[in-house]
């Protein structure tokens, strides 16, 4: 495996939405992509990103600096997927906190915090580009200023989000919209709606079982 100058970037979920944005972050960064906690090896610094389960004190140790990218104003938000959370709560920009990693997940002392800009058309795809593109940059600020960067210990009252499931992904549905959604030509005249001055098509499939 090859190791970046400035330590690594763990993910453990191979399938995390992060694995593809973080594997350009780790290029431009000079640090080396892990998926396996077996080949943390130690270094200067060690990222974890989208990562569920809890990283041990034997592994941090090995590091100089262990940090978490998380997507929330951190104390409010910590637990499970806060930017789809807020964003379902109607906010329109996400705030992303940059702390050490710690004993009690998501409560460790913060290196920087900045907000980025969502806007109410911005796609999943999109959202998730855009965002590792903006955390990318304080990646970059914290490898540089390193030795000067004071983390402040998390202010205020926590609040969590559960992790979500399959279930929250169900979009309400009639008889009379399905039967127009499946007799819908999905080449000449796919099925779409229009919402927030854009327009959006719907690519409809039976799922497997």
């Amino acid at each position: 495996m090859s190791k970046g100058t400035n330590g690594d970037v763990y993910i453990g979920d191979t399938a995390h939405p992060s694995v593809i944005p973080m594997l350009f972050s780790c290029c431009e960064l000079d640090l080396a992509f892990v998926i396996d906690k077996k080949h943390l090896n130690g270094g200067k610094f060690l990222w974890l990103v989208g990562v569920t389960e809890k990283i041990g004190k034997s592994l941090r140790d090995k590091y100089e600096h262990v940090l978490v990218i998380h997507a929330s104003a951190l104390p409010k938000g910590r637990g499970w997927s806060p930017w789809i959370h807020e964003l379902r709560e109607g906010a329109d920009e996400i705030c992303i906190s940059v702390i050490e990693a710690a004993e009690k997940i998501d409560a460790g002392d913060v290196w920087i915090q900045s907000y980025m800009t969502v806007p109410k058309t911005m796609l999943y795809d999109d959202i998730i580009n855009a965002m590792y593109a903006f955390a990318h940059d304080m990646m970059s600020y914290c490898i540089a200023h390193a030795d000067d960067i004071m983390p402040t210990p998390q202010q205020g009252e926590p609040t969590h989000y559960k992790r979500l499931t399959d279930e929250d992904s169900r979009i309400p549905m009639d008889e009379a919209t399905f039967d127009r959604l499946r007799t819908c030509d999905p080449l000449r005249y796919p099925p779409f709606f229009e919402i927030r001055g854009k327009r959006y098509e719907v690519f409809v499939r039976e799922a497997c079982e």
